[in-house]
């Protein structure tokens, strides 16, 4: 049953709105009325530079400890008060595993047989682009 108008479907969408790369305001304006939840889906730099987006201060600037300055996306609820806030930068893969381990009670020995065996992985740990 459901199936059958698929294909006509999956073509009127890709040719009315997926095939732009883009959601308009307007095409956005015709959701409401339809019944159908939406909004426009942003790139990056369209996010960063969206007019509500800063008039709600959700672009934090942050010190990545590799990448150093870097514009992220601050927390969408807020408060009266300073409850919750973003306090360091995103973690690159693996950052905390050693430390985890450590706190896990492993010996430094043991957490190098690990990182080599492949069981613990950190991105930027010494060796590590060669045995991923």
């Amino acid at each position: 049953g459901r199936r059958l108008g698929r294909r006509g479907l999956v073509a009127h969408l890709h040719a009315g709105f997926v095939a732009s790369c883009a959601v308009h305001d307007d095409e956005v304006d015709d959701l409401g009325p339809a019944e159908v939840p939406g909004g426009p889906v942003y790139t990056y730099a369209q996010t960063l530079a969206d007019p509500h987006i800063k008039a709600r201060d959700m672009v934090v600037e942050m010190n990545h400890p590799i990448i150093g300055p870097m514009k992220m996306l601050g927390l969408p609820v807020k408060t009266t008060g300073e409850l919750a806030s973003i306090r360091t930068a995103a973690p690159w893969l693996g950052q905390h595993s050693a430390e985890t381990a450590r706190d896990l009670g492993l010996s430094e020995h043991d957490i190098d047989a690990l990182f080599a065996d492949g069981v613990l992985y950190d991105r930027l740990r010494e060796g590590a682009a060669a045995s991923a």
